[in-house]
């Protein structure tokens, strides 16, 4: 009985989420607003500000010794990628604190969601918090963002810490994966008797 209230509360979230998003977008288009997909400055500039605050109030919480040009020389990237026929935003953010903080990340990654929500009014399908320096960059020093982009999309970035709507695109499950498909081969390899 509980997991079937459960299920059915969890299923009008999702529900009522969507459509306020789709109302949100819908708004949004009829007001003369520009698509998401032109506005990724915009979205990387309101993620910026959302990490200095939280880097400065970890910092004045913790009493830690943070590199102020650490901080300023972190950088991020948004894109979109295409999931169930709609485009979802994505976030790869650099994050500046080396040392690993006890529930930062989670709460870094919900105050972005929150900032681009307040902001902007779009909804974060996917975060990935990775190690300074690790995006991809034409020699000028700007990042490229298709190839963040591929980059996320194939696994292939340094993540500390991610979270997304499908779990499927979390390094946890990539890991996971992974591992069931080098079992599988050992398996399959392995001389019968």
């Amino acid at each position: 009985m509980a997991y079937s209230l459960l299920k059915i509360a969890q299923n009008a979230y999702d529900w009522s989420r969507r459509w306020l998003i789709g109302l949100v977008n819908f708004l949004w288009r009829g007001m003369g607003g520009r698509s998401p997909k032109h506005n990724f400055r915009e979205i990387e500039q309101t993620v910026e500000r959302a990490v200095e605050q939280a880097v400065e109030q970890a910092v004045r919480q913790l009493n830690l010794a943070v590199d102020e040009q650490a901080v300023e020389d972190t950088t991020g990237v948004c894109f979109s990628i295409a999931d169930r026929d709609d485009n979802r935003l994505v976030v790869v953010q650099e994050i500046p604190i080396s040392e690993r903080l006890e529930g930062f990340e989670s709460a870094l990654m919900a105050k972005i969601r929150l900032a681009i929500w307040d902001v902007h009014g779009l909804a974060v399908y996917a975060i990935a918090l990775v190690e300074p320096s690790s995006l991809a960059t034409a020699h000028s020093g700007r990042i490229q963002r298709e190839g963040c982009k591929m980059n996320f999309i194939a696994g292939n970035l340094p993540v500390v810490a991610d979270w997304s709507e499908n779990p499927g695109l979390t390094a946890k499950v990539r890991a996971l994966l992974d591992e069931i498909d080098l079992l599988a081969q050992q398996l399959v390899r392995r001389p019968a008797g």
